[in-house]
């Protein structure tokens, strides 16, 4: 789990104060992350849009099943 999110941070530390945290409920492992949305090398505020996430969301998931066989469970809205 924490190789996953590593990974995820990777992708948006360069510019974006981001951390995570993982924790077990009941049987599903989870990872949480939160990130300040204001650039800290040009002070202006992450422009992403929904389908940023849910590229990220699919990107993890493929990430998961091709190293792990593992299934990314989702949340819908």
């Amino acid at each position: 789990m924490d190789r996953i999110a590593r990974h995820v941070c990777a992708l948006y530390c360069d510019n974006y104060q981001i951390f995570y945290a993982i924790h077990r409920h009941e049987t599903h492992d989870h990872i949480h992350f939160v990130m300040n949305p204001v650039n800290y090398r040009n002070g202006r505020k992450y422009a992403g849009k929904k389908k940023d996430y849910y590229d990220l969301q699919k990107w993890v998931g493929t990430y998961l099943w091709n190293q792990y066989r593992m299934r990314l469970q989702t949340v819908s809205e």
